[in-house]
């Protein structure tokens, strides 16, 4: 995958050595660009499972966060360096097994990233879309993580035969060297297509699954935004604009409570979506008919009201209903101008309902952070190796400074190996706390920081 040093002239002495040196000097970006992501990528992810292990409660996302913190301390570890002697010795690659070592890890550290970001996606999907299904352990996202990982190494099998060192001609002299890429025996063999093309194709329906799944979140998300934006209590104003409204208010105090109750994770953040299929607790009523007999109109209690209103509003109020009827009913006593809208909204309730809370949505967005990550470091990688399989001179045509170019962007995707820990800093304010303090005990010996 290394290309010829034509910038060298065919007729020189130059020795395999020095045309590997020659090579190599454009490498150099690059590789300190992979080695200064490996340094960041060690700390960062052992911070990241220390952090995680020590400080957190069980939760799905914790055991997402480890699993991911776990595959890249071995990328950081073993694959990097791995990485780094192929390109340090691109002319020069002699060793079976850690040319056979390398392709493996590269394709199963992918692969098994790949799908436990697919199961970080469906998780979040069912948690914020699905309200009602049934919430899954931290023992079955064991398992998941777990089979993601072993799907990973089933791919990667077939990469310890396909490759090995084999003869790269360097341009000058007739001069061979030895690279590690297909094994020579696979060189009129249709073994090395199938394979690159069902890697192209996994990636492909990975890509477009992740896409739907963050699709209907982020729709739901926005939806539910805009409809507690627009119909909620406002507490500015003490007062209450509506019975509509009203009910929304206990809604949202009550679902806050239930959810506590129905949410197994025993996180010091709640994480999951909360919704209460049964309605209002009597106990949430009783506080917030309190709260309304101090307002203008708290000499009318809420039984007051219930007999005074219409058979749909005493629905309306009804502590049996669901937060998907009650919502539906509310909106039925909206002005007839925004009839349409507010069907449109009854409908993506039906769909794709539920009330999130804000650590919910902190979580999703971070973990939908990673993906897009994982993603944008792995295309340039999927759309170069495509070129070089459409056109097997592609490497011949560069001249040296294209060259620099494309061996950098052909290992983005180790950024992914890296990044994770930068987005929990960004993103879990807890996480940016504790490694704030870790760095203080460091810095004063341990004087203030006790573990």
């Amino acid at each position: 995958m290394f290309s010829k040093v034509t910038w060298i002239e065919p007729s020189s002495n130059s020795t395999l050595e020095e045309l590997n040196k020659e090579l190599v000097k454009l490498h150099i970006p690059t590789l300190i660009f992979i080695g200064i992501l490996m340094v960041i990528g060690v700390v960062g992810n052992i911070l990241v499972i220390f952090v995680y292990t020590r400080k957190y409660g069980s939760s799905t996302h914790r055991c997402f966060i480890l699993s991911l913190a776990g595959i890249d301390i071995v990328s950081c570890c073993v694959g990097m360096p791995l990485l780094l002697f192929s390109m340090l010795y691109p002319y020069q690659f002699t060793s079976p097994e850690a040319c056979k070592t390398l392709r493996f890890l590269h394709v199963f550290l992918v692969c098994a990233s790949a799908f436990i970001v697919l199961a970080i996606a469906s998780e979040r999907h069912r948690r914020i879309c699905s309200p009602f299904s049934n919430n899954i352990s931290t023992r079955k996202i064991k398992i998941i993580c777990l089979v993601a990982m072993a799907m990973g190494i089933l791919v990667a099998i077939p990469a310890i035969p396909l490759y090995g060192p084999t003869g790269v001609e360097t341009g000058v002299n007739n001069i061979t060297g030895t690279e590690c890429f297909i094994d020579s025996i696979y060189e009129n063999s249709l073994f090395p297509q199938i394979y690159f093309s069902f890697q192209l194709i996994l990636c492909v329906i990975s890509f477009v699954i992740l896409g739907i799944y963050y699709f209907r979140i982020g729709r739901q998300i926005w939806w539910h935004h805009t409809f507690m934006r627009d119909n909620t209590f406002s507490s500015r104003t003490g007062k209450i604009a509506s019975l509509g409204q009203d009910n929304i208010g206990m809604v949202r105090k009550s679902v806050d409570l239930y959810g506590k109750r129905r949410d197994s994770e025993s996180s010091p953040y709640n994480s999951g979506v909360i919704l209460d299929p049964k309605g209002l607790p009597n106990e949430d009523q009783k506080r917030h008919s309190n709260g309304s007999r101090s307002s203008t109109s708290s000499t009318v209690s809420e039984r007051d009201v219930v007999r005074k209103t219409s058979t749909e509003n005493k629905a309306h109020l009804n502590t049996k209903r669901s937060l998907k009827a009650l919502v539906q009913n509310f909106i039925s006593h909206r002005n007839r101008p925004r009839a349409s809208k507010s069907n449109s909204n009854t409908s993506t309730v039906s769909n794709c309902g539920g009330y999130t809370n804000k650590r919910t949505k902190e979580i999703t967005t971070m973990l939908f952070i990673i993906t897009v990550v994982f993603v944008l470091s792995f295309v340039p990688h999927l759309v170069l190796m495509v070129l070089i399989s459409i056109d097997k001179k592609f490497l011949d045509k560069l001249n040296p400074v294209e060259i620099s170019v494309f061996q950098f962007f052909l290992r983005t995707f180790v950024i992914n190996n890296m990044a994770n820990p930068i987005i929990y800093g960004f993103c879990d304010p807890k996480f940016r706390r504790e490694c704030q303090t870790i760095f203080l005990h460091i810095i004063s010996c341990g004087r203030h920081y006790e573990l």
